[in-house]
């Protein structure tokens, strides 16, 4: 029902790029032997970049570790492999995400939820938060970083620690993750790269752009390097299918009126409450629609200087700003998962039982509710980091981090509005195909047919803001005994705050 052009554009792009390797491979035989000799004598050096050079830099990158990492390095300069950070990172085993509007939002590291991954920033350590809908967790409020606040373009390597070490801070029982934006001496030239994509939702029916640029200059013979990078994307996605929260069953929430009839089953079995025998029916069959609108702008900024051959400064901005829209509907049979005068009240008048699912129905004194829900969110990220590094002799080195990170985010705009119909006859369901039908039995379409019924919220407004901010510092010392023995000391400073506000009025 979702799809993005994102990947069919990334896609072709390669399959362009193939094939011009293809032509030259081809043309290759057609160069005179002199012409072939030639060219042997004038390469001094192969240097291999791309998805090859990608993996070898990973592969070096874990050799060098003591414990269990595992890395992704970019293809290319501001070219990695993904959309965002998380769909990145579940490229790596053990690593698995959660979604949020058809976008990777949080990971997990070897089952452990994201509050149990720790991640840090070009060293220091942050928290990310966004908002999402109830189905993909609403507004993030624990420990877990989202990662869908950056686009993928602003770094080029994600570092993934599966086991703990001496040297690295504490605080994670999954694992910590390691961002890296670029900086201006990772590259030997001066770099200037751009790239645009667009994406396509076939059920919007629009075109939305993406564009990113990475430029990087180096001065005074090379003592001197400035990066900036931008990112900016917008999307439209609009999503609409059957949603039933989950399965219940018959005789939770005081069970169905006992008129009910099932072929072949009695009123006890089709109210048992049991886990392993009852008759399990979905607990809100409804039908949703989300139409989201998102517009995302990262920057990183880098500032390096060498002093002398020991010494290197390095100065880091990351800043990151989300906009998001979102309509949602959902028109729902409240009735089923109510107690009191919902469900006990409903009478089931047929259906059919598949294992022990009751997959179809038809049912009178059934509540019915639609619901209306419009909310705008912004988040803005930003991270100052300065890194000092100092080789004092062949054997002793050290550094100094110092960085701040703040997460701000605010939906001011969060608004629902319900209306109800009690007691609908000749409602039906059947979930036998791919997309259930449903039948409301009466025309939907008729604001008469619906209510505002006294004793329930039809009116909510509910604003709500989270802010996160880090404050880092670490120095530390490494002298090398012998090449197999490496003493690691140091002192780290951290402090966390964390402020969440909600209004809640009901009208």
């Amino acid at each position: 029902m979702l799809k993005s052009g994102n990947g069919v554009a990334r896609h072709g792009l390669l399959r362009s790029v193939s094939l011009i390797g293809l032509l030259l491979a081809s043309a290759a035989p057609a160069m005179s032997q002199d012409a072939a000799t030639a060219a042997e004598d004038d390469v001094t050096e192969v240097v291999v970049t791309g998805f090859r050079g990608s993996l070898q830099s990973a592969i070096r990158a874990k050799r060098f570790e003591s414990g269990v990492v595992d890395s992704i390095k970019a293809e290319d300069i501001a070219d990695f492999p993904d959309l965002n950070l998380a769909e990145s990172l579940q490229r790596i085993p053990g690593v698995a995400i959660t979604r949020a509007n058809g976008e990777g939002r949080q990971i997990s590291v070897r089952g452990l939820g994201s509050e149990y991954t720790r991640v840090r920033v070009n060293g220091m350590e942050a928290i990310a938060t966004t908002g999402g809908t109830v189905n993909s967790g609403g507004t993030n409020r624990t420990r877990g970083f989202d990662f869908n606040m950056f686009a993928s373009e602003l770094f080029n390597s994600l570092t993934v620690r599966k086991t703990a070490s001496a040297d690295v801070e504490e605080g994670s029982l999954g694992g910590t993750v390691d961002l890296q934006t670029a900086r201006p001496f990772d590259y030997k030239d001066d770099q200037l790269v751009v790239s645009a994509q667009a994406s396509y939702n076939d059920l919007a029916r629009d075109v939305q752009p993406r564009v990113t640029m990475m430029g990087s200059r180096r001065w005074a013979d090379g003592r001197l390097g400035a990066l900036f990078s931008v990112a900016y994307e917008k999307r439209h996605i609009l999503e609409e299918g059957a949603n039933i929260t989950r399965w219940s069953a018959g005789g939770a929430n005081g069970g169905f009126n006992t008129q009910s009839t099932v072929a072949g089953y009695t009123i006890a079995e089709i109210n048992n409450t049991s886990a392993t025998t009852g008759i399990f029916h979905p607990r809100l069959p409804s039908y949703v629609s989300y139409d989201i609108n998102t517009e995302r702008l990262g920057l990183t900024g880098s500032f390096q200087m060498r002093p002398s051959d020991d010494t290197l400064v390095t100065f880091d901005v990351l800043y990151s700003d989300v906009k998001t829209t979102r309509g949602e509907h959902q028109l729902q049979a409240i009735g089923l998962s109510r107690s009191g005068v919902g469900k006990p009240q409903t009478i089931i008048r047929s259906g059919i039982v598949e294992g022990r699912n009751l997959v179809q129905a038809t049912m009178d004194n059934v509540d019915l509710r639609t619901q209306t829900a419009w909310d705008e969110m912004e988040t803005e990220f930003t991270q100052y980091t300065l890194t000092l590094t100092h080789t004092f002799s062949d054997r002793l080195r050290g550094g100094f981090i110092a960085g701040h990170s703040q997460s701000e985010f605010s939906n001011p705009v969060s608004t629902i509005i319900t209306f109800d119909r009690a007691n609908t006859q000749g409602y039906s369901y059947d979930f036998r195909s791919r997309m259930p039908a449903i039948n409301l039995g009466f025309d939907a379409t008729d604001p008469a047919n619906w209510a505002m019924t006294n004793g329930t919220s039809e009116v909510r407004i509910r604003p709500n803001f989270v802010t996160n901010a880090f404050a880092n510092a670490k120095a530390y010392l490494e002298y090398d005994f012998s090449d197999n023995l490496t003493i690691k000391g140091g002192l780290d400073y951290r402090k966390f705050t964390f402020d969440s506000a909600g209004l809640l009025p009901h009208l």
